[in-house]
Order: structure tokens, then sequence, then C-alpha cells
């Protein structure tokens, strides 16, 4: 005889593991690529940091 906490745990799993499934079946198929760009559209340009001390290396 099964006691009811077992009986959720297994409960539990196989919903967990029927969502997976669903989750996994999910998203875009073939090949990912960046969508085209307009022309004469703006390229955003990351800043960069700035130096600091942890950056730079001394020669010694």
């Amino acid at each position: 005889m099964h006691c009811w906490s077992q009986s959720l745990l297994i409960v539990v799993v196989v919903i967990l593991g029927t969502l997976n499934i669903f989750n996994a079946a999910c998203g875009q198929k073939g090949r990912l690529t960046l969508p085209d760009t307009a022309p004469g559209a703006a390229v955003p340009v990351a800043a960069s940091a700035p130096a600091t001390a942890t950056t730079q290396h001394s020669s010694r």
C-alpha cells in the first residue's frame, strides 16, 4: 500500500516531466539568425569601460 506522500511525489514528477517535454518543443526551428537591419539604420555601439587599476598591467 502506497502512502499519500509517495503518490503525491509520483504525480509531481509526472506533471513536471510532461511540462518539460512541452517546454522543449517550443522555440524557433532551424538556424538562428539575426534580423536584417534596415539600410541607414543606426547600429548601436557598446561603450568601452574606463581603464581601472585592476585592468591596467604594470611592466615590472
